[in-house]
């Protein structure tokens, strides 16, 4: 048995009783130092478990609506208001890569168990949250923050940032699921599971506006069909999660939409929509160059992007 690995048993030895007995978690440290058990206190967090960040933030916990690639979503509301919040942290602490992904539910499993060969997946994990690569799970929060208020000032489709701490959380409003069913829609599931186009028509019917809005932000990063959500109050598609480019945020390429990645991953599973979006994207694209002004502003787009 190696050195690493006996102090990897003590370690949840001593990890477990924790779990059970402990409703509160000091995730950061008063200089903003995650805890050293980060990684495994997100994936064991249960109801009405209580988060402390840096500054004395205390979150209480009521539910966990998903994670994307990098975030954890929590829902609940800080203690200091009673407004019920979603709030993003970053799904682990180490390097991200899309190629060796950390599965975040296995991890769950992984310190629930208590074989040989739990501990051994736990070990990999580990190593691989180790190995460097460009960003890491903070790094992907932060662009978030970077980016918000340039997305919402070309009026992308993304939610406000109520109160955020910068590489700790984000707290923005909750998109609101189906009230009947009280299950959340994504455009994950809307393209993937074509029966709900007719269970829901709203949803349907929102698509053209939001590639008109998804039109006016040149690049989106790290972007998948389940980042984007449908609010039910207001009928309107949301993107709730992305890697921004706080240098490359603004404006729009002049050439077709095609690659957007937006109408790239629905041309995955409905080409003939994607091409109607697409069309509604260019023409979006049009009469913002149209209103934008001089021959210079247009040749500039033309070359890299307004």
């Amino acid at each position: 048995m190696t050195g690493r690995t006996l102090r990897l048993i003590l370690g949840l030895i001593l990890w477990i009783p924790f779990v059970v007995s402990a409703a509160e978690f000091r995730l950061f440290s008063e200089q903003g130092e995650a805890h050293k058990n980060y990684n495994n206190i997100l994936p064991l967090l249960k109801k009405d478990d209580v988060l402390v960040f840096s500054h004395g933030e205390r979150f209480q916990l009521s539910e966990i609506l998903g994670h994307g690639n990098t975030t954890l979503i929590l829902g609940g509301s800080f203690e200091s208001s009673a407004e019920k919040v979603a709030l993003r942290v970053p799904l682990f602490q180490g390097y991200f890569s899309a190629i060796r992904n950390v599965d975040f539910e296995k991890r769950r499993s992984y310190l629930l168990g208590t074989n040989a060969v739990s501990q051994k997946r736990l070990l990999n994990q580990n190593g691989l949250l180790e190995m460097r690569s460009s960003m890491n799970y903070t790094d992907y929060l932060n662009s978030t923050i970077d980016t918000q208020k340039e997305y919402l000032a070309l009026g992308a489709p993304v939610l406000p940032i109520l109160k955020e701490s910068r590489g700790e959380y984000i707290a923005v409003p909750v998109v609101q699921a189906d009230p009947k069913t009280l299950q959340s829609l994504s455009l994950q599931d809307l393209m993937k599971e074509k029966w709900m186009r007719s269970r829901y028509p709203e949803a349907v019917a929102a698509l053209p506006e939001l590639a008109r809005r998804m039109a006016r932000v040149s690049r989106v990063g790290d972007f998948g069909l389940r980042q984007v959500l449908f609010d039910f109050p207001t009928k309107t598609w949301i993107l709730t999660d992305w890697l921004g480019y706080p240098d490359r945020t603004r404006g729009f390429a002049a050439f077709g939409s095609g690659g957007h990645p937006l109408i790239v991953s629905i041309g995955v599973h409905d080409k003939e929509l994607a091409a109607k979006l697409e069309k509604v994207m260019d023409r979006e694209k049009a009469r913002l160059r149209s209103v934008g002004g001089s021959c210079s502003q247009l040749l500039r787009s033309f070359f890299v992007g307004l």
